[in-house]
Parts: C-alpha cells; structure tokens; sequence
C-alpha cells in the first residue's frame, strides 16, 4: 500500500490549516509503515516562484519537514514522466471512447475561469467563480457578463470497469462517497479549457487546452503503475471528497485494478478564544510556536472522526507546548498496517497523552505509540 493525499497547490501564505493533509497522511504512514508521497498541484498556480524569488516547491518541502514530516517521496503533475503517462492514456482513451467531442452550449466569461455547460447556469446562479447582478451572471475575476455560445468541446467518460473507492475511514461517509462515484459514472466530464493554463493539451479536430482538475487526477493510477502497487490509502478533508471521488473514476479508468481507499479528517477551523474569530495564522506563523511535538499534538487534537468540520481553540497549541517529555520512558511500537489507525491518532487519545505528560504519569501501551508516531 501507498500513502497520499490530494495534490495542493503550495502558497506562501496559506492558512496553516492546510498543513493538515500531509499531517495525517504522515501519521498514518508512521503508523502503518507504508510509504508516504506528498502531492503538489504545480500548475495550478500563477508561478513557480513567488516575488521574492522564493521556490515554492522547495519552500513547501521545508516547511513539511519542520513539522516532522521528514520520510516522504514527492509527486507534481510537471514531472515529464506523469507528462508523458497522460499524452499515452489520453491516446487510449480516445481510441477506446472515453475521451470524445461534442458540440455543446458553454457559457464563460472574458478572462476564460468560468467556463462550464451552459445547462448548469439554469441551477447554479452563483457560485465561488461568479455572481448573479442585474439578472445575469457575472465573473468575479474580470467583472465580465457571462455569455453563452455554441462550441466544439472535449469530454470524458468513465470505463465499464469502475468499481469505485475502497474503505473509507471513518465508514459514516461511505454512503456519500459512493453517491459521489456514481454521479461521476453516470455523467460526461467536460476537460477541455478556452485558454491554455498547464502545459497540457490533446490534438483532436483541434487543440484542446485540458482542465487543471483533470489533468492531475490520473495521479493515483501514475503512483501505483511508478511504484508497482495497485492499494492506495488517500488522506482527504470532508471538503475535497468530490475531487477524490473524480480521482477515482478517472484512475479506474484506465487501471481497474486500482483499489483506492481514503482516510477522511474534517475541516479544521482554528479560533481564538478571546476573539472567538477563525483564526489567519499562516503556515510561517505556525512554525514560530511551540515545538514540533506541540504543534504535531495540536493538530492531532483536531481529529475528531466522522464529523464533517469542527473548531479548534488555538488555546490548545499553547497548552500542548508546556508539556515535557524529558523523564518519560517510552519505546517505538511496530508497525500494524492501518487497521486501528483512527481508534489510536484522535482527539481523546492525544488529550489522554497530553495529560499524563502533563503531570508525570506513566504511559500506557497506545498512548506510547501514539507519541512514538507524533515525536520526531
């Protein structure tokens, strides 16, 4: 088995919540002994490097690392050799049907973001990309009236062999997940883009500029032919169990050997007890307080499995800091694969490892190997 996440596009000034997906990912590698890959959506963002020159791959890696997060291989969807596994399944796909043209009724707007079937403006009269004004929509990018036309797109449709995702952790969102695959399964994706935004594109009648969504989601199929294992564990917040699912069917697709499993954490929203407002803190203001073990504890004290977000007083990041580990024997406990993996990495345990570091006490078995997986 491997262990993944999502792929995130790396920003310099990000929310230090975000740091959360690697996090769990890296607990339940530590815990299960299969390898981590951490996963970047590169071409997602406007560049490579910020203003001040700063590599933001490079720097993303250190900031990983400075939160224990030390064993991993990484993966971006600008690496020629994922370049060159997409042009071929994209070969076989339009072969085989799965990727085909149609003429449709878009609608978009001028700098090109919006850009979806014309159908869904009937349903969905404002969204993150715009908003209704006047009685027509409009980008909230370039300020321009959204406008329908007819046009010769690229679609993808799923294969017959699909089986959808594997277990899903906690099991409450099993359900979802597969009401989710199916609604992937049933319809045609629209990959096709008006303007060129990653590198990617396929020659059909024309060129056609591909989605960024899409052209990272034949990661999970990359992985397993690169590392020759076809079971992957993906770490996901409640937020992102659409893309997953995307993911899914279009890995299935071309690997329907592919068993895909997913470990769901919820959304963590950080606040600040004398403000009681969500906190800004970014990943660079995390760093700066406490230990890495305080700030390992902290963001394990926001894994409360099955919910879908919850709050998390950042007066517990404080509190995690005063605890010392100096005289407190303690042994790393083998590994066990992930069966067990949320009874042991939660919100209760931690507070019970907290407390007894605290005050002195002697660990018990699972509170040892709860902090053999959250030191570094």
């Amino acid at each position: 088995m491997l262990i993944t996440m999502l792929p995130i596009a790396p920003k310099k000034h990000a929310a230090f919540a975000t740091l959360l997906s690697p996090f769990v990912a890296d607990l339940a590698s530590k815990y299960s002994g299969f390898p981590l890959t951490v996963a970047n959506n590169l071409t997602g963002l406007k560049a490579a490097r910020q203003s001040d020159g700063t590599d933001i791959s490079g720097w993303y890696g250190e900031k990983l690392r400075r939160l224990g997060i030390s064993r991993f291989s990484r993966w971006a969807e600008t690496e020629h050799g994922y370049q060159d596994f997409f042009d071929r399944a994209m070969s076989q796909w339009a072969q085989s049907g799965n990727i085909y043209e149609a003429e449709v009724e878009v609608a978009s707007c001028g700098c090109g973001v919006v850009f979806l079937l014309a159908e869904y403006l009937v349903s969905v009269r404002e969204s993150k990309l715009f908003r209704s004004e006047a009685g027509h929509q409009v980008c909230l990018l370039c300020s321009s009236r959204i406008t329908v036309r007819k046009s010769r797109e690229l679609f993808f449709r799923s294969g017959e062999k699909v089986k959808g995702a594997g277990l899903i952790m906690p099991d409450n969102f099993t359900s979802e997940m597969s009401e989710i695959v199916e609604k992937y399964i049933r319809r045609s994706i629209l990959i096709s883009r008006p303007t060129e935004k990653n590198g990617f594109s396929f020659k059909g009648t024309r060129k056609f500029f591909l989605d960024t969504d899409f052209t990272w989601s034949l990661y999970l199929a990359y992985l397993a032919v690169l590392h020759g294992d076809s079971h992957i564990a993906v770490s996901i917040s409640t937020r992102v169990m659409e893309s997953l699912a995307r993911c899914v069917v279009v890995a299935q697709s071309l690997h329907p050997g592919l068993t895909i499993d997913a470990v769901v954490y919820p959304v963590l929203n950080p606040v600040s007890s004398r403000i009681a407002h969500p906190s800004g803190m970014s990943i660079d203001d995390f760093e700066q307080v406490g230990n890495v073990f305080a700030r390992r504890c902290y963001l394990a004290l926001g894994l409360q499995w099955g919910r879908k977000d919850i709050k998390a007083d950042l007066s517990e990041l404080y509190k995690a800091q005063t605890c010392s580990c100096a005289d407190i024997s303690h042994e790393t406990v083998g590994t066990t694969g992930l069966a067990g993996f949320l009874s042991l990495c939660n919100r209760e345990m931690t507070i019970s490892l907290l407390a007894k570091l605290r005050r002195g006490i002697l660990l018990g078995e699972d509170e040892r190997h709860l902090r053999s997986i959250l030191e570094v």
